[in-house]
């Protein structure tokens, strides 16, 4: 069984039905990724509202680029994330969302969720291919957040 199957599905990870937005790296792997999880996926759910878009804050961490300007980058998807969840944190309509890129930024990523300055040592391994949950406590954006790799 292929991995879009195991990952991708009705009561899976990543359900169609409870999908909203996919943000996805401008760097060509992470386009293929998405190519290979939702091409299968398309002919076999509907997609209905997600969103799909290729956005510069998941570009990788250019050589010389300040970790501040880094950091701010990350914040900003973050807070764009909030703001597509804020309203639906009971289920009441499709709200999860998906990162698509590779696995220097999604562990600063990670760092940002958790509200950790980037220079802080962080012990998380994300494996190449695999998928991240990262979660809020409480059911709230405004409560610090946990993560768990999958």
């Amino acid at each position: 069984m292929g991995t879009t199957r195991i990952v991708v599905g009705t009561g899976n990870l990543i359900d169609p039905a409870k999908l909203s937005h996919v943000f996805i790296s401008p760097r060509k792997r992470a386009q293929q990724t998405f190519d290979l999880l939702f091409a299968e996926a398309s002919t076999q759910y509907s997609l209905g509202d997600m969103n799909v878009t290729t956005t510069e804050e998941l570009a990788e961490w250019r050589y010389g680029a300040s970790a501040n300007a880094f950091a701010a980058r990350l914040d900003a998807l973050i807070s764009k994330i909030r703001r597509i969840q804020g309203a639906n944190m009971h289920g009441e309509k499709a709200s999860d969302v998906v990162l698509i890129s590779h696995g220097h930024l999604l562990r600063g990523f990670v760092k940002r969720w958790v509200q950790l300055p980037l220079d802080v040592p962080l012990s998380l391994m994300l494996d190449p291919g695999g998928v991240g949950i990262v979660r809020y406590m409480y059911m709230t954006t405004n409560t610090i957040m946990s993560m768990s790799p999958r």
